[in-house]
């Protein structure tokens, strides 16, 4: 008689779970993008998986440029280069289009995944805070690169002492002191 009630207490248990599991999924299927399974769209709002879906673009060429054409990203996808450990295959160069944010410098070529992810941004959390904060939409971004320094140029330390030189000398010395904030 115990056993039989451990065994209905522990079917009990496992159903109340199961109807827990698929009452979350009927209200999660509402949103998609919280869905581990399902497609990334850049059209929908950022959710709880966008990033493990933005980085399962990496060295997904195809699907990842499918995603720019269906969110309706003006690029050029740029022929595979590079050697030894600095090989690309996916580099993309976004394309000027009104209502945009343009890139400064322009000729930066960064990673399909890497693009999707700077449109999402754009969309998606830069260009409504500049619409609530100053009431215009922001027109441009300057970067300081895409580059992958280190195993590929073999001169991380002199790349990064650059980089750090460059941005000692564009963000003033109120900057350094604050710690950056």
């Amino acid at each position: 008689m115990r056993r039989l009630h451990l065994i209905l207490r522990r079917c009990l248990l496992w159903g109340g779970l199961l109807c827990l599991t698929l009452l979350g999924y009927a209200v999660m299927r509402q949103r998609p993008q919280d869905l581990p399974w399902t497609d990334i769209d850049l059209d929908q709002p950022i959710g709880l998986f966008t990033g493990r879906k933005l980085a399962a673009l990496t060295g997904e060429r195809a699907q990842c440029l499918a995603l720019l054409e269906r969110a309706g990203v003006a690029y050029s996808a740029m022929q595979p280069g590079g050697t030894g450990q600095c090989v690309y295959d996916d580099a993309v160069r976004l394309k000027a289009e009104r209502g945009a944010v343009a890139l400064s410098p322009a000729a930066v070529a960064p990673s399909c995944p890497v693009v999707a992810a700077l449109k999402l941004w754009e969309w998606q959390v830069v260009q409504p805070a500049a619409q609530r904060i100053y009431g215009q939409p922001v027109a441009s971004l300057r970067h300081f690169a895409a580059i992958a320094v280190g195993a590929c140029t073999g001169a991380a330390l002199a790349t990064s002492a650059n980089m750090r030189l460059r941005m000692r000398s564009t963000f003033p010395p109120s900057y350094w002191r604050t710690g950056g904030r």
